[in-house]
Formats: structure tokens, C-alpha cells, sequence
């Protein structure tokens, strides 16, 4: 018969292994990793090979690549006169338009 206490140390182990692995993540150059616990912001992480500590701390991936929107004419009216805009969330952004 099978001795099961033979196996209980190989199961913890596979389990640690599991924990600590869930918790690497790859940031690119691009990317940041913003990391939460409980809620509350603690730090900006990255690039690279990041641990974030599993099951107890929340992240958001971050794109920093600018973003190029097109807006159609009958839209832009009096926008070509702005460089500058602010958001609803009272970030700068900064309006360019192709010369023709």
C-alpha cells in the first residue's frame, strides 16, 4: 500500500512552486506596472521581471505608447485653434493637426 505521507511534502512543494510563479509578470519598456494592496495605491513598477505578491495585491498594466486618434471634420469646428486641451479627469492632453 501506498504510504500518502510520502506525498504530502512533494504536494507542498508543487504548491509554493505555483504560488511564487503566479506572481511574475513580465512589464515591457513600454509598460509600467501600477501595484495596489488592499485598495490603496504602493507603487510603479517595471520594465522587467516584476513579483507582485499573489492573492493579496491588485496591478493595472500600463500602456505608455502615445495614442493617435482621428477626428472626422465635421467634429473638429473651432478645435483647430487648441494645442492644448484638459480631460474630465484634468489631464493635459496635446492636440496636433496634419498640415495639409
Amino acid at each position: 500500500m501506498v504510504d500518502f505521507m510520502q506525498w504530502i511534502p512533494l504536494v507542498i512543494t508543487i504548491f509554493i512552486i505555483f504560488i511564487i510563479a503566479s506572481g511574475i509578470k513580465v512589464v515591457k519598456e513600454s509598460q509600467r506596472l501600477i501595484i495596489f494592496r488592499q485598495g490603496m495605491f504602493k507603487s510603479i513598477k517595471g520594465p522587467g521581471l516584476i513579483w507582485v505578491l499573489p492573492f493579496l495585491s491588485e496591478y493595472l498594466l500600463l500602456d505608455l505608447h502615445n495614442k493617435i486618434i482621428n477626428i472626422p471634420e465635421h467634429l473638429q469646428g473651432d478645435l483647430h485653434n487648441l494645442e492644448q486641451a484638459l480631460s474630465k479627469h484634468e489631464i493635459t492632453i496635446n492636440l496636433s493637426w496634419p498640415q495639409a
